[in-house]
């Protein structure tokens, strides 16, 4: 906090007419899930409060949603509803969502839990989207799902081994988008399937008080498709 850098266009050491750069200015640039957001989450907040939470300040505090916003969360809880309704013998429509204002995170399955905080990391479309070990726990089938998702929203879907054009897009109702150009994604994963494909960038740190330096490379296609460019990131390969 002390250096003279710049994040977002703006500096944590006041200048001349402005104000200085902020946690919150920072926290609310960045859409994040990790092992430390799982544990940190308030169990007795809804299904619903949990992905709403992406616009709050604070894990405790009242998110601040408009009403595109709200209509974002209602889309991803009915994308997700068969990964998150807890109940599934429970017959409802599409637009009945009213088990996500009746379940508590706590009573969710780990694996419903991760896909929660999933979504809550990239439904804003914040600057920048971290995903620390965001998918481990997931059913394979699920994690490509979100994977899937996180790259193009309501647009696409997996049928079988292909993806397609979704509904919601031909019908010209989408409300969820995938990420943009203008969005930067880090991907912090010790499994290779849990890197989605969109990734062509990586760095890898050395272990602790090594004195190695970190590695840096491209990628020429999909991580989890080709284990040899998995084994050349760890340096197992020339």
């Amino acid at each position: 906090y002390s250096q003279p850098i710049k994040l977002f266009g703006k500096s944590r050491i006041p200048e001349p007419g402005q104000t200085p750069l902020t946690i919150w200015d920072i926290q609310s640039k960045i859409g994040h899930s990790s092992p430390e957001v799982h544990q940190h989450m308030p169990r007795s907040h809804t299904i619903r409060q949990v992905i709403e939470n992406a616009w709050a300040d604070t894990f405790g505090t009242k998110a601040k949603l408009d009403e595109a916003s709200k209509q974002r969360v209602t889309a991803a809880l009915k994308w997700f509803t068969p990964e998150l309704q807890p109940d599934k013998s429970q017959a409802t429509s599409a637009d009945d969502l009213a088990w996500a204002d009746e379940y508590m995170f706590g009573e969710l399955s780990f694996s419903a839990q991760r896909v929660a905080l999933f979504i809550r990391c990239m439904i804003k479309s914040q600057d920048i989207i971290v995903l620390d070990e965001a998918f481990s726990g997931m059913d394979d089938a699920v994690r490509d799902k979100c994977a899937l998702f996180l790259t193009d929203g309501e647009s696409k879907v997996k049928i079988g081994n292909r993806i397609v054009e979704s509904e919601a897009s031909k019908s010209g109702n989408t409300v969820v988008p995938g990420l943009s150009d203008q969005q930067a994604l880090i991907c912090i994963a010790h499994v290779k399937e849990e890197v989605p494909d969109c990734v062509r960038e990586w760095i890898c740190l050395p272990e602790a008080n090594s004195g190695e330096p970190a590695r840096f490379g491209r990628l020429d296609g999909p991580l989890r498709s080709d284990a040899k460019r998995w084994r050349q990131i760890w340096g197992y390969e020339e």
